[in-house]
């Protein structure tokens, strides 16, 4: 039987290389569209739930003269409402949300990242883990708030979990189909 090693999996150990000689400096904003595709479908209960798929990808690159670490993180939101007459299966797409973040991490000492090992690997593993987690509360924020005005209900996202937990024994936990969207 293999035996498991007890050591973070590499590209958390990457990440947490990166993350020990930087400061987050800037979250800005760069683009946000948003879409109302169809009128939401309202039961005459008046009783809706959105659901939603969420889209990430992200790009970074390093600034020698600002000895910075530079992070363009993109969402699309597509999310469908459903009702209590019409399976998830029968909602028409409702609303497309499209967002895209900037992220400045300045190092805390001069030359630091410039001669980090394995620099494209670990900012790659940093931006994919840490830069998720430090934008999720604004893009969480983002969506909210423009569903609303949008004037369909509140879109309330989960939280960002950077490592898959199982439950404890009996809890009750998400659908199969909808925890597999949250680890996107």
């Amino acid at each position: 039987m293999p035996t498991r090693s007890k050591s973070p999996p590499a590209s958390l150990q990457r990440s947490s290389e990166v993350a020990r000689l930087v400061e987050l400096r800037e979250v800005t904003l760069h683009s946000v569209n948003a879409e109302l595709l169809a009128p939401p479908q309202v039961a005459p209960s008046g009783q809706v739930n959105l659901n939603a798929k969420i889209g990430r990808k992200f790009s970074f690159s390093f600034d020698e003269k600002l000895d910075a670490l530079l992070v363009r993180m993109e969402f699309v939101v597509r999310g469908w409402v459903t009702t209590a007459n019409a399976p998830e299966t029968e909602g028409r797409e409702t609303i497309k949300l499209t967002c895209a973040f900037h992220l400045t991490y300045q190092a805390t000492q001069p030359g630091l990242l410039a001669h980090l090992p394995h620099r494209e690997d670990a900012f790659r593993a940093f931006a994919d883990l840490n830069a998720t987690t430090n934008v999720w509360p604004y893009f969480r924020e983002m969506v909210q708030s423009t569903t609303v005005r949008m004037g369909i209900p509140p879109m309330i996202l989960p939280l960002f979990r950077a490592v898959q937990q199982r439950p404890p024994q009996g809890h009750p936990s998400l659908p199969q189909k909808k925890a597999k969207q949250l680890a996107r």
